[in-house]
């Protein structure tokens, strides 16, 4: 009902992104939204007239300026001229409208990166995030991930390519991407290599599910994790 055309890259893309980054919502319905409201933001914005309606309506409001200052001095001929070209000029207009709304060759199209600026606008992640290819992430996940640990070559490596095996399907599909101990003191970057990883790859640290693991020292205290055992609700 929006009038424009939808791209298959659009269409996989808003199944690829909401699903990424809309955690409040559920599917088919987010996806369907996303691509109702970008559709909606394509037909607005090509909504505002041509440039010759809007040059034209210039002149309008100047000839009508004219014509009231020549009836103001009374020069009643100089002031029919006017009255008559300003009706050309209106009567200009209307055509051009009407010829820009029945342009049934103008097609409004709706891409990957209309569904991106939806997303960036919904989810407040920059734009750029969202549109870098996922191969782009991939070759350069080691550099990105050293912009924010230092000299953690060893753990950076080995995470960039569990994360590269998986991507190209190289893992059980049932089982994680990858499990790691990260050991050492405090300050050298365990923290920081995973809200790193997150951010990079999943667009936003706050995709990183934090649990601390020394608030579950008693048995009792695991029921936080997968509830209460029958019984005990």
């Amino acid at each position: 009902h929006h009038r424009v055309q939808i791209e298959d890259e659009a269409l996989e893309a808003a199944v690829e992104l909401s699903d990424r980054y809309i955690t409040d919502r559920f599917m088919p319905d987010k996806a369907i939204d996303l691509i109702d409201e970008a559709s909606a933001k394509v037909r607005i914005e090509n909504l505002t007239s041509p440039p010759d309606v809007k040059e034209t309506q210039i002149k309008i409001e100047e000839v009508a300026r004219e014509k009231e200052e020549s009836i103001k001095n009374q020069d009643f001929e100089k002031a029919a001229y006017l009255r008559d070209k300003e009706r050309e000029l209106k009567d200009k207009v209307d055509n051009l409208r009407i010829n820009w709304n029945s342009n049934e060759n103008v097609k409004y199209i709706v891409d990957r990166e209309k569904i991106a600026k939806v997303v960036s606008v919904w989810s407040k992640i920059p734009l750029e995030k969202l549109t870098e290819q996922e191969s782009e992430k991939l070759l350069r996940l080691e550099e990105a991930l050293h912009e924010r640990v230092i000299g953690q070559k060893e753990a950076v490596m080995a995470v960039a390519k569990a994360v590269r095996r998986a991507r190209v399907g190289l893992k059980d599909p049932n089982r994680p991407i990858g499990t790691f101990i990260f050991c050492g003191p405090t300050g050298v970057g365990k923290t920081e290599l995973s809200n790193a990883l997150a951010e990079t790859m999943f667009g936003d640290k706050k995709n990183l599910i934090r649990i601390d693991m020394s608030e579950y020292m008693e048995k009792h205290s695991v029921s936080r994790l997968i509830g209460a055992p029958p019984g005990y609700i």
